[in-house]
């Protein structure tokens, strides 16, 4: 996915866009909330790894997506964004 990112990114470019990837930690949602309904130690494993020992919001992705859709983030072409609270670099 981060190579086609930054594929798409070099062509588009010179047609006006932009593209860019939101690499999303582990978001607090019905999903997540099932999934670890039946192991909360595993749970606990994982929040013990981020270091806000929270997990995100879908409010909080949203943000990202809307930051990077902006001209405030016109400059901003190919890359991997990771929204984990810093769990990428902390595993």
């Amino acid at each position: 996915m981060i190579g086609l990112t930054r594929a798409i990114a070099g062509d588009a470019r010179s047609l006006g866009f932009r593209c860019n990837a939101v690499c999303p930690g582990f978001i607090e949602t019905n999903m997540t909330r099932g999934a670890f309904k039946g192991d909360p130690a595993r749970r606990d494993q994982i929040l013990g790894r981020i270091p806000s020992h929270t997990m995100g919001t879908p409010a909080q992705i949203a943000a990202t997506v809307g930051w990077l859709c902006s001209d405030a983030a016109a400059y901003v072409n190919g890359v991997a964004l990771p929204v984990d609270d810093g769990y990428a670099v902390a595993t």
